[in-house]
């Protein structure tokens, strides 16, 4: 199964080079190529008191998580929460409005519509795609839209390594972020403490939080 199958399933949820560019969705029109032949696939969480409270994406560490652990007992304990966890794709695309390469994630919503544009139109690398945003907050809409006349992207584009912008944290570090840090402090107190922390999550664990065994931080 290729993840652009993972895209079309129905689950959605699971308890368990220099700075990274980002696709920042301006709204209207947002044109730009896929670039890899398929994406990858993480299981997200959402920490809504990281980043001194600001919120914080960090992927699933799978076995032994202590996102997935703190998840289940508020779930078991009825705790109010705004943490989450969600299946995102990742993948490299050619952003017409920056004119460089950047990583598209999100969630299903638009990757399901890009994996039937996959399957029914052939190859998606071979067109450009226009991702539509209108609204704000929780009403923002995303519509997908095949664009078949589309300019070559250039020659020689340097391209993200997915399993590299998509490391797993420390479980150490996974910690210091659940308790409020910020990226930056977390880091820092983290490369303080190295020697006293040993080594993270088991990634070989069928437990795992994420497809093929990654895991990511991903900023939104």
């Amino acid at each position: 199964m290729s993840t652009w199958d993972l895209a079309l399933e129905n689950e959605n949820s699971r308890e368990g080079k220099g700075e990274t560019s980002y696709v920042k969705f301006q709204d209207g029109n947002n044109q730009m190529r896929i670039l890899d032949a398929e994406p990858k696939a993480v299981w997200v969480h959402w920490l809504s008191q990281a980043n001194n409270g600001k919120g914080l994406s960090v992927v699933c560490l799978g076995k032994n998580c202590p996102m997935c652990e703190k998840l289940r007992y508020d779930k078991a304990n009825n705790v109010q929460t705004r943490d989450r966890i969600q299946r995102q794709f990742v993948i490299n695309v050619y952003n017409r409005a920056t004119q460089r390469v950047e990583l598209l994630q999100k969630g299903k919503t638009i990757f399901e519509t890009l994996a039937t544009f996959h399957k029914s139109m052939g190859d998606i690398t071979g067109y450009d795609i226009n991702i539509v945003k209108t609204g704000r907050g929780l009403d923002t809409k995303y519509t997908v839209i095949p664009v078949m006349q589309s300019e070559p992207v250039p020659q020689g584009l340097e391209l993200y390594n997915l399993d590299e912008v998509t490391k797993v944290f420390e479980r150490p570090m996974v910690d210091l972020l659940m308790s409020g840090m910020s990226i930056e402090d977390a880091q820092k107190t983290f490369n303080a403490d190295a020697g006293n922390y040993t080594s993270g999550s088991d990634n070989n664990s069928e437990d795992i939080g994420v497809e093929g065994g990654n895991t990511t931080f991903a900023p939104f």
